[in-house]
């Protein structure tokens, strides 16, 4: 979420920008300041011990070390995954973060997974999660691949080949956006592949863009 401007900069390799691509984020803390009422002792306890102070008393150091406070509108695509059973870092982080991305534009997605702690580990534990570990793996894999591997594009299903499969799967989720009016999260089948114009919403445009792509 930072850049130089933002004062947290090292002294870094010269020549080359410490700046991320895309990124996926995992069940983590992204507003210090909004936490302390949410999480477990074990959880307030990390947090103490990261900022080396209670947030309560140190707000301006909670709020530095807060990715919610870096949200610009320039900021790389976000995919943040977060389980709605959360202790440790409540799932209200993970929509914390959502918000910010959504309200400056940021092209992100926000998956609920639900019946998750942290970590991922179901509650109870014979519980499904929804969506799968698998499925959970495919979007990160889509997401990724979707920005760092230009020959992924139209590729919707990640086949290794554009053809119709593609464009019927491209279809089906024509409406789903990645984040959503109130940080909704997307769909269970969101994927990213099928958000060819790069702005968090499968629409037409993306369709007339898979053509495009065909040509």
């Amino acid at each position: 979420m930072t850049d130089e401007d933002d004062g947290l900069e090292g002294a870094g390799l010269e020549g080359y920008s410490s700046r991320v691509a895309v990124a996926v984020e995992r069940f983590g803390p992204t507003d210090l300041n909004d936490i302390e009422s949410q999480t477990t002792a074990d959880g307030l306890r990390m947090i103490v011990d990261f900022l080396g102070c209670h947030p309560l008393d140190c707000p301006e150091t909670a709020r530095q070390a807060s990715p919610v406070s870096y949200v610009t509108a320039d900021d790389p695509p976000l995919m943040i995954q977060h389980g709605d059973k959360d202790t440790l870092v409540p799932y209200r982080q993970g929509e914390r973060l959502a918000e910010r991305l959504r309200s400056v534009g940021n092209a992100g997605a926000l998956v609920k997974v639900r019946n998750a702690e942290h970590a991922f580990i179901p509650v109870p534990i014979t519980a499904e999660l929804r969506p799968s570990v698998e499925t959970v793996a495919f979007m990160t894999i889509a997401y990724l691949a979707r920005v760092l591997e230009p020959g992924a594009l139209g590729d919707v299903n990640l086949s290794g080949r554009r053809n119709g499969l593609d464009v019927t799967e491209l279809g089906r989720r024509l409406g789903d956006a990645g984040i959503g009016p109130m940080a909704m999260p997307a769909p269970d089948s969101w994927n990213p592949l099928a958000d060819i114009v790069l702005d968090g919403v499968i629409d037409a445009r993306d369709l007339t863009a898979f053509f495009l792509i065909r040509q």
